[in-house]
């Protein structure tokens, strides 16, 4: 029996701002969920601002963290502020650390700063998280997911593109071979891939 993906929740305490709590291991498997939710709540030319809490998030993988920059990019460009993180611990700290993502997000310690941010919510908020519809790819669609999240690493910082160089040509050539009779795939349809080999990056 395969391990549960994880869960997404997330909170709308104001009009203009979502609580994302990220439930279990931050991977690859769950890393569609939360993009889909950003799809759903973002638009081309607006984001809301995003606070993502890490407290029951034990570790985070290249993917998903290519999905939080994704998020972070776009409330950057529209905002011109950034994605709050959280409830992080010295592991996801140290995971987001090694790819620059410092820069792009203000990254919480949980003794610095995050109660601050979230007794900014009014009271009853934590007990009305809705869940965020689990997705479901094709394959192309999860390698199209995975090839996007790693880009939106380099996006965030370039230092990344050394380290997923390599990783890119593998999966833009497994996504050449996967592509559809017909056409291409949409980007709002993205999903994440099945290959490991680019989320130990991060590790």
């Amino acid at each position: 029996m395969s391990a549960s993906p994880g869960r997404v929740l997330y909170a709308q305490p104001a009009e203009d701002v979502v609580v994302v709590r990220v439930v279990g291991r931050g991977a690859l498997e769950l890393s569609p969920t939360l993009r889909g939710l950003a799809g759903k709540l973002n638009r081309y030319d607006y984001s809301p601002a995003y606070i993502i809490d890490l407290e029951q998030c034990p570790a985070l993988d290249s993917t998903f963290m290519g999905t939080i920059a994704s998020i972070g990019l776009h409330q950057a460009a529209c905002r011109k502020d950034r994605t709050v993180v959280v409830h992080t611990d010295p592991t996801t700290r140290r995971q987001m650390g090694m790819l620059g993502l410092g820069y792009l997000l203000d990254v919480r310690p949980s003794e610095e700063g995050s109660d601050d941010v979230l007794e900014k919510i009014p009271a009853g908020v934590s007990d009305s998280f809705d869940e965020a519809e689990l997705a479901s790819q094709t394959r192309f669609e999860r390698i199209a997911h995975m090839i996007e999240s790693h880009e939106a690493l380099i996006d965030a910082s370039s230092g990344n593109e050394i380290k997923f160089r390599a990783v890119l040509e593998t999966l833009n050539e497994s996504l050449a071979l996967e592509k559809p009779e017909g056409g291409g795939y949409s980007a709002s349809n993205g999903g994440a891939g099945d290959r490991g080999s680019p989320n130990d990056v991060a590790r």
